[in-house]
């Protein structure tokens, strides 16, 4: 029963480490899985906000060659609408309405014009805000609001590019905005306010709407956020589901041992195990009843002990069965016992 006994108090002992690791598991699993997912909240966040940016980068290069078209022929005559109407602005410019040979009035859009109606079209079908803006503008509308006027203060200081997130309308936009520079097209509507060829004289301002994006960014957690949960949980389950397996392992070779045990204790004839060096490791009843010995009495002694046989001068009982006196051997052969 010596190996049952093992066993259990194998097992007894084996539970405190098994919680020890379970703990260990939470408690690091936690840390290190609520770092990683810190960094791949901010690392989305970030390329969220990247890929706004590029968004309205891509949005300003067109809208300024829009308007580098438009001010290299000068503005454009397009007929007079409701929608278009001719520029009060423009007034002074000679020629900046005009009357066809067919009888169409035409009104002269400048580049401003134009970009101005291209945001407005823009707004509706895709989202995007645009807006030129100056601090000193012809046209009061082209103001600038208070970021704007920032970032117009920042471009007089040198910075090439002003982007941030902020809210319009109750609503997160990346805010982007680049200065622009006078060109020699643009002295034809520009030169009266006194600007030169190199002069700031205002920014493209973008705004490109968040929610889609942040939408996806929120998406995109959620499933970062099940998958690390649900390996925590796996993990936790493993280290539990290992113990049982464990647990079911030793009970079913308890149950092994108990059955060669009990078939051991209940033989007719004496059954003695020793290990490689002839140590006695187990002495059955029917043993004990053959040689009169109580197992306590033998366990661990060598097996010669136990048996009369011939020893070499100077050979001591620890040595009898290296040296042959008794034969490891799948044949029988006899022995005289010692009561």
């Amino acid at each position: 029963m010596k190996r049952i006994s093992d066993f259990r108090l194998g097992f007894t002992r084996l539970v405190p480490y098994v919680w020890g690791v379970a703990a260990a598991w939470a408690l690091m699993g936690t840390i290190v899985m609520g770092g990683l997912l810190t960094w791949n909240i901010v690392r989305q966040k970030q390329e969220t906000v990247q890929l706004a940016l590029n968004e309205a980068r891509t949005v300003y290069k067109k809208d300024l060659i829009y308007y580098r078209w438009a001010s290299g022929h000068h503005g454009v005559f397009v007929p007079v609408t409701r929608e278009t109407r001719p520029n009060p602005y423009l007034q002074d410019l000679p020629d900046s309405n005009v009357v066809t040979l067919s009888g169409q009035r035409l009104t002269l859009v400048n580049p401003e014009y134009m970009i101005r109606q291209v945001y407005e079209m823009q707004r509706e079908e895709f989202g995007p805000l645009g807006h030129i803006t100056s601090l000193y503008p012809i046209r009061p509308e082209n103001a600038p609001d208070e970021w704007e006027a920032r970032a117009l203060e920042a471009f007089s200081h040198g910075a090439t590019e002003i982007s941030s997130v902020e809210e319009i309308g109750g609503e997160p936009y990346l805010r982007f905005m680049r200065p622009m520079v006078t060109e020699a097209r643009c002295l034809k509507c520009h030169a009266a306010q006194g600007y030169k060829t190199g002069d700031i004289r205002g920014g493209i301002s973008v705004s490109i709407p968040m929610s889609p994006l942040v939408s996806l960014f929120r998406s995109n957690i959620i499933t970062t956020v099940t998958a690390y949960v649900t390996f925590w949980v796996l993990g936790l389950a493993g280290i539990f589901l290992g113990t049982f397996w464990l647990t079911q392992t030793i009970r079913e070779r308890e149950k092994a041992e108990a059955r060669t045990r009990s078939i051991i204790e209940n033989m007719m004839d004496g059954l003695i195990t020793i290990d490689e060096k002839g140590r006695i490791e187990s002495f059955n009843p029917a043993a004990t009843r053959l040689f009169g010995y109580d197992p306590e009495e033998l366990i661990g002694k060598n097996i010669c002990s136990l048996f009369q046989v011939p020893r070499p001068e100077g050979a001591g009982e620890a040595d009898c069965v290296e040296k042959g006196m008794i034969r490891m051997t799948d044949n029988p052969y006899e022995l005289m016992g010692r009561r």
